[in-house]
């Protein structure tokens, strides 16, 4: 089990590193920690944007496939990597992420007791919802269906922002 999970956090941390990589060619400001008060500036108005960013996309698919989240409680994909009681749902939300494109967006996953639905934002703005549910018995989560939709396209708020450059980057 323990190897399954190294094998899954290598696969993560590696998904991970393409994109800040990515990120970093596209002129994104991307600090492990800022290092003065204009990055820490910066650093709050970069996760502000994501945290919108991904709050439209999450209303997006809820909206477009006509999803009832009430009752599921949102699991944060760095835990589900981290976590050795989600061992198996990190394998399959890892599996999504393998097929993502340039410009997908991170699955959001969200459990409900035995239920987990794998919310999915492709670059083309089309929407998916995997579903599985949990087999008891072999203690495995077990695909039921995907849905899709046509979704809308979201633009990241940090493209609107007026961030300069840092002193470094001059």
């Amino acid at each position: 089990m323990k190897k399954g999970l190294i094998l899954t956090t290598g696969l993560a941390l590696l998904l991970i590193g393409a994109s800040v990589g990515s990120a970093s060619e596209k002129g994104f400001y991307i600090f492990e920690k800022p290092s003065n008060t204009e990055e820490q500036k910066i650093q709050e108005e970069i996760d502000k944007a994501n945290e919108q960013f991904i709050s439209d996309v999450n209303q997006d698919i809820q909206s477009s496939l006509k999803l009832d989240l009430e009752g599921y409680e949102q699991i944060d994909v760095d835990l589900i990597f981290e976590d050795e009681e989600y061992l198996n749902l990190a394998n399959i939300v890892m599996s999504i992420m393998t097929v993502q494109e340039e410009g997908d967006i991170i699955p959001i996953v969200y459990k409900n007791n035995n239920d987990v639905l794998i919310l999915e934002k492709k670059a083309d703005s089309t929407n998916f919802v995997h579903q599985f549910k949990l087999n008891n018995e072999k203690n495995e989560w077990e695909k039921v269906q995907i849905e899709k939709g046509k979704g809308r396209n979201i633009i990241h708020p940090i493209e609107s922002l007026n961030i300069p450059p840092t002193e470094s980057e001059k």
